[in-house]
C-alpha cells in the first residue's frame, strides 16, 4: 500500500510518500504526522492523506502515442523541408520525453483532509480514518 501525505504551509504544498503493509504503514503515518506538527506546529494550514489506487508509467503512454502518429504528420510538401521539420520536432520531443519517461501518473483516493491539524487533538484526526477503527 502507498499513502501520500500532503500538507500546506504558508501557501506551499509539500508531499511525503509512505509505502508499506498494514499495520506498519499506519505506524509510519503516525510518526510522520508527529514530526510535521513538532517541526512546523501551527504553521500547518492543511493536512491530507490519500491512498494510491493505481499507477501508470507516462513513458509507456507517450512512446506509444508518438510512434502511432509520427507517420501521419506532414509539415511540408517539400521532402527536404518535411525531413528537417520532423527531425527537429523529433529531437525536441525526445528531450521532453526523456524527462518524462520514468514518471508515473497515479490515481489517488482521499482518505482524510483536515484544516489546521496541529491545533486539534490527534485522536480527532485519526478517528476520521475508517480503516483504523477495526
Amino acid at each position: 500500500m502507498k499513502l501520500i501525505i500532503s500538507y500546506r504551509i504558508a501557501g506551499s504544498t509539500y508531499k511525503v510518500t509512505i509505502s508499506g503493509d498494514n499495520p506498519k504503514i499506519y505506524e509510519e503515518l503516525d510518526k510522520a504526522f508527529d514530526e510535521i506538527c513538532n517541526k512546523f506546529g501551527d504553521l500547518v494550514n492543511e493536512y491530507s492523506i490519500t491512498k494510491v489506487v493505481e499507477e501508470v508509467p507516462i513513458g509507456k503512454l507517450i512512446i506509444t502515442g508518438v510512434t502511432l502518429h509520427s507517420s501521419d504528420i506532414k509539415f511540408s510538401e517539400n521532402e527536404k523541408m518535411d525531413f528537417v521539420a520532423k527531425t527537429i520536432l523529433g529531437k525536441i520531443a525526445g528531450l521532453s520525453v526523456g524527462h518524462l519517461i520514468d514518471s508515473v501518473v497515479s490515481r489517488e483516493e482521499k482518505i482524510v483532509e483536515v484544516k489546521n491539524p496541529c491545533e486539534k487533538r490527534r485522536e480527532e484526526i485519526f478517528d476520521l480514518i475508517t480503516e483504523w477503527k477495526d
